[in-house]
């Protein structure tokens, strides 16, 4: 069967159709999945926290809690961000998992396809010469990797959990897309702008407060940026460091204080309440700490929590 010709003549008229049947799914898991979390899981962690927050209890749990929360004590073990938002759902409809559900799929079903669709066009970007109302090959591709994230399982299950995944990736392909455009300004020799790396920044800080586990990562944009910047400079390297435009400085310098605005309020907020340095979460740490306990043994176990030492708890032991 051909496509008809309306679609063939409109990119934008098939990312429409792939962005409602990625909607439409991830609203069907959403309601299958309902209005209750899985106790003992992720989900269920952040719809308690997101709930004290909107009773006006900060983020602590009522009752000792996974890894090694302590009741009714801070902590800064999960995402402030991801529970700032599920609290925000539940001031507006009560709290109701099925809430965050159904506009979390709503999201994810419209922003994922849209996000990775710019990557593709961004990474494999159409020649000049091309007549834009030409259905082509760098149509195609784009359209093809909205419609795998549209399709992929994961994505769609994750779509309409409580959890930070569907938006941390939706963050983490637009950084990409923002340092690719960077990147393509260098190469054309068009001037960079500094807004250019504020979205860089803003992309980046936001995935950061989902999950910093992108920190690393984006150290690493940074530096394959300027390395891009000083082989457009000095292709050949004959004249060494002479000739280096550093241009893109002030677009990354732009991009670093774009993310330390987004985590310095609450490296701030942990030094209030903890009196001591912890930059955003304590989990990552914590995860490698557990992961290589000596209590696996020969058989890694995903969900045991290792004890903390004695000198680093009071109890010494798994709450």
């Amino acid at each position: 069967m051909s496509t008809p010709p309306t679609l063939r003549k409109n990119p934008r008229a098939i990312l429409a159709l792939i962005i409602i049947l990625a909607v439409l799914l991830r609203l069907a898991v959403a309601l299958y999945l309902g209005d209750t979390t899985p106790p003992a899981k992720d989900e269920t962690s952040y719809s308690v926290l997101a709930a004290r927050l909107v009773s006006g209890h900060g983020y602590s749990f009522p009752t000792a809690w996974y890894p090694f929360s302590p009741a009714n004590a801070p902590t800064s073990h999960w995402s402030f961000l991801y529970t700032a938002y599920a609290a925000a759902i539940y001031t507006l409809f009560g709290v109701h998992p099925l809430a965050v559900r159904l506009l979390t799929a709503l999201l994810g079903g419209i922003l994922l396809p849209l996000a990775v669709y710019f990557l593709a066009r961004r990474a494999f970007p159409p020649p000049l010469t091309i007549n834009p109302s030409q259905f082509t090959i760098h149509h195609s591709l784009p359209l093809l990797a909205a419609a795998l994230a549209a399709l992929y399982a994961y994505f769609i299950l994750y779509g309409a959990m409580l959890m930070t995944e569907t938006l941390f990736i939706i963050c983490v392909v637009w950084s990409l897309e923002r340092a690719l455009a960077l990147a393509q300004r260098i190469r054309s020799g068009f001037r960079l702008r500094l807004r250019d790396g504020v979205w860089l920044g803003v992309a980046l800080g936001l995935a950061t407060l989902f999950r910093q586990s992108i920190l690393p990562w984006a150290g690493v944009v940074f530096l394959w940026l300027l390395w891009v910047d000083l082989r457009t400079a000095c292709p050949e390297f004959s004249e060494g460091f002479k000739r280096l435009n550093l241009q893109i400085v002030l677009p990354l310098l732009a991009a670093g204080l774009t993310m330390l605005a987004f985590i310095l309020p609450f490296t701030i907020r942990n030094y209030v309440v903890y009196g001591d340095f912890l930059l955003l979460n304590s989990n990552a740490g914590y995860a490698m700490y557990s992961a290589q306990h000596p209590l696996h043994g020969t058989g890694f176990q995903a969900y045991a929590a290792a004890p903390l030492p004695t000198d680093l708890h009071p109890l010494g032991q798994r709450i």
